[in-house]
């Protein structure tokens, strides 16, 4: 696999400046799922282990990384057409 594709994403999530560890497992989750029903992104990330799910949540919301949708959070939409944009390369599957 060549890494190089991942080159734009992981600027992206740089830029984003991604600190704690909460928020990096929030992130990986949300690559992972994209969207995500509220209560159910929060109960997950619970059992994940995140310590406070809503305030990070909220965090990457301020951040960029995320987006509120309808009793949703998306992965925001700059980094969703990035992903998506290297699953069409084949590189991934989402």
């Amino acid at each position: 696999m060549n890494f190089n594709y991942f080159r734009d994403l992981l600027k992206t999530l740089k830029n984003k400046e991604i600190t704690s560890e909460d928020e990096k497992k929030v992130v990986l989750y949300f690559i992972k799922n994209i969207s995500v029903g509220e209560i159910l992104a929060l109960r997950e990330l619970e059992i994940l282990g995140v310590k406070n799910p809503t305030r990070t949540i909220r965090s990457l919301i301020l951040k960029g990384v995320l987006e509120k949708g309808e009793g949703c959070y998306n992965l925001a939409k700059d980094i969703r057409e990035e992903l998506f944009r290297l699953k069409h390369r084949g590189v991934i599957r989402i």
